[in-house]
């Protein structure tokens, strides 16, 4: 029961929003389980249909100064909560979204990005990835072998 307080209490004094399950796995499942569709593609500018360039996925227990570090300027945030992942859009400089994102009791990598310990970034320009179900996670694996990096 403590947890889930701090949860509430980190993410209403953040104005983080919280996603459990997160829309990218919704949307992930979704694809993989139709029927009607050829190849299991995805593009997380349709996933996350708002304005972003760099969306960064950090995982838990990373300390603000880090994110701060990572980002480039203050994340006005806390260290990610056990369990969960911090994902944080920036468009022109500046955050404009914030979602605190529930993984336990699901799994999923992106390729390319597997050995990084605190965060991985991805710019929109190469948000496509094909989903390969690998029956105990899936893994997104870039369509474009651009690196992703901030540019």
């Amino acid at each position: 029961m403590n947890k889930l307080a701090l949860i509430i209490i980190i993410l209403f004094s953040n104005c983080q929003n919280y996603e459990s399950p997160s829309r990218l796995l919704i949307a992930i499942e979704q694809i993989s389980f139709s029927k009607h569709i050829e190849k299991n593609e995805i593009n997380l500018k349709d996933v996350y249909n708002f304005e972003w360039e760099l969306l960064y996925i950090f995982k838990e227990h990373v300390e603000p100064k880090d994110i701060s570090e990572i980002i480039g300027f203050d994340c006005e945030c806390e260290i990610v909560p056990d369990g969960l992942e911090m994902y944080i859009f920036i468009y022109n400089g500046s955050i404009v979204e914030k979602n605190i994102v529930e993984t336990t009791g699901y799994d999923f990598n992106i390729q390319n990005y597997l050995d990084l310990d605190k965060s991985i970034v991805i710019n929109s320009k190469n948000s496509k990835f094909i989903i390969l179900d690998k029956k105990s996670y899936y893994l997104l694996e870039p369509i474009n072998n651009i690196d992703n990096s901030k540019e």
